[in-house]
């Protein structure tokens, strides 16, 4: 197993009912499926039946939905069975690879509606929700978006009633998921209904570029804002390592925001949040910019600075590992991981670091859907059109709000296989 400093906050909920940083969801999964045996290893099998499971759901999507062939079908499994990302975070005590799954089955789902037209589908979506927050909180928007797309899609040419009945249901069972969530996360932290209570602090470390002291709500973030502009990380600087400095360094904007506020997390968090909110608003342009911004900085990263980058995001780097507290808590209760052993280059890190051209198809991913959604026929072509707006809106919500990460294109790969099977296969042998 790799180690990364996330892991550290998965093994903490693991353990202990805290106001979840990270996912709780992946921390109740630790402790029920690595904690009674004192390893990890299990965890790590079940990761790699995971992305076994998506690669035979790629497979079931290309063939009951997209009606490609089965050789076509087939090869697009392997592919994605050898996808650089997804073997390394088969190997990583993260949550890409669950999360990967808990994706495949709301696409799935969602392809069963456009082909049926059920509404017992789209309920089951809105539940699926859950899930899919819970693993990353990156996709709220996302189950929103699918909440409203998908019955327009749906019943496209229908009357408007049932466009009205289907957009029901799915806000309806939507609403009650994530509202659900929220509250089993207030439950067990013992504070208000939220999806994790850092939101501010993420927020203003993303947004640190067109922040101005006339964004806080008064003198005191205002002066934390005028005195990181004077520091070593300038809110000025918009390049995405720095906003994500910001974030975590010890010198960031949320660190100074955490000593302005006496070390109330709470209070500082709040003013983080109302900083944020009010430069998006009051600049909504140079919000946009940053989200260019910082899909224009992938490619650059895939130069020189691409192995550290990879090193950092693999687990490998001395920058990214558990404090010494957090490691004597991780090898407390499994006994097998050392900090020894996580800074070896193993097999998969290598194979990860050289495979650079990955990522560029990963980026690729929603153009490669738009163009199969034109070359697509007949039904098929609802879900690849589906399938395209999935991609365009999870990179931009991807590149306006969080950092620059090679990891975070992981989910791209699905989608991006998806269409370029579509595209090797002639719309005339679809029907």
């Amino acid at each position: 197993m790799q180690i990364y400093t996330d892991t550290a906050g998965f093994i903490s909920n693991a353990f202990h009912f805290v106001a979840p940083e990270r996912s709780y969801l992946y921390g109740r999964i630790i402790r029920c499926v690595a904690v009674p045996f004192r390893s990890l290893e299990l965890l790590l099998a079940l990761h790699m039946l995971a992305g076994a499971a998506v690669a035979g759901l790629l497979g079931l999507v290309l063939i009951r939905w997209f009606r490609v062939s089965y050789p076509v079908a087939l090869a697009g499994m392997l592919v994605f069975a050898w996808d650089p990302v997804q073997v390394e975070h088969e190997h990583l005590v993260m949550t890409e690879t669950l999360a990967g799954l808990t994706a495949a089955v709301f696409l799935a789902v969602s392809l069963q509606y456009l082909d049926d037209r059920k509404l017992r589908w789209l309920a089951l979506i809105g539940l699926l929700g859950i899930p899919l927050v819970g693993f990353r909180v990156i996709y709220v928007p996302m189950v929103w978006l699918a909440a409203v797309i998908l019955p327009i899609l749906g019943n496209w040419g229908r009357p408007f009633r049932q466009h009205a009945v289907a957009l029901l249901v799915v806000l309806a069972a939507t609403a009650v998921g994530q509202a659900g969530y929220q509250g089993l996360t207030g439950l067990v932290s013992r504070r208000e209904p939220a999806y994790h209570y850092r939101t501010g602090f993420f927020m203003v470390g993303n947004v640190g570029g067109i922040i101005r002291p006339e964004d806080a709500s008064g003198p005191a973030g205002a002066n934390a804002i005028r005195e990181q502009q004077r520091s070593t990380l300038p809110l000025h600087d918009t390049s995405p390592l720095n906003r994500n400095m910001q974030l975590w360094a010890a010198d960031g904007l949320v660190d100074r925001l955490r000593s302005t506020f006496s070390g109330d997390a709470e209070a500082a968090n709040r003013e983080a949040r109302h900083i944020a909110q009010t430069a998006i608003r009051r600049d909504p342009g140079g919000f946009l910019r940053l989200g260019i911004d910082g899909l224009a900085f992938y490619r650059k990263l895939l130069g020189r600075n691409y192995a550290n980058q990879l090193r950092m995001e693999d687990g490998y780097h001395p920058g990214v590992q558990p404090t010494p507290t957090d490691w004597t808590a991780i090898t407390g209760h499994f006994p097998r991981v050392t900090q020894q052993s996580n800074m070896v280059l193993t097999p998969s890190r290598r194979y990860h670091l050289h495979t650079r051209f990955w990522p560029l198809f990963q980026l690729f991913a929603s153009v490669l859907g738009w163009i199969a959604a034109l070359w697509a026929r007949g039904d098929v072509r609802r879900g690849a059109v589906w399938f395209a707006i999935w991609s365009t809106a999870l990179l931009a919500i991807t590149c306006l709000t969080t950092p620059i990460c090679f990891r975070y294109l992981h989910p791209f790969t699905f989608t991006g296989l998806a269409a370029a099977a579509l595209l090797v296969t002639r719309p005339t042998e679809r029907g």
